[in-house]
């Protein structure tokens, strides 16, 4: 999978499995090994998108259905971004977080229940 955020989080999410699990991105690229089991349906991507490259995203699962996010502005201004959830990421499908804009302060996280 090409065309990725080095700096966000990155899933390989198994439908026939309902199972997911962090990924590696590279030089924005996602690398998963992936055992081929009959007809598999996956999803490699991210969770989570954002209209400004410069915020760093963490996508992390926090229970069996409860997923959270970190969203870190490295810069030393403010940074205003609209973060979207990604609609081919299953586990985060029906939930009440769509999209939020957030303004984040300079060299800070804020976090997200998703």
């Amino acid at each position: 999978m090409a065309g990725l955020n080095d700096h966000w989080s990155a899933y390989l999410y198994d439908r026939t499995e309902h199972a997911a699990r962090p990924v590696g991105v590279l030089e924005g690229r996602a690398w998963a090994v992936v055992p081929m089991h009959g007809d598999s349906d996956l999803f490699l991507g991210q969770p989570l998108t954002a209209d400004n490259p410069e915020v760093w995203m963490q996508v992390t699962q926090v229970g069996e259905k409860a997923w959270k996010a970190e969203l870190h502005n490295p810069t030393d201004q403010p940074l205003t971004v609209t973060v979207t959830a990604n609609p081919h990421f299953d586990p985060l499908q029906g939930r009440a977080f769509t999209q939020e804009k957030l303004t984040i302060p300079a060299g800070a996280s804020v976090w997200r229940d998703l």
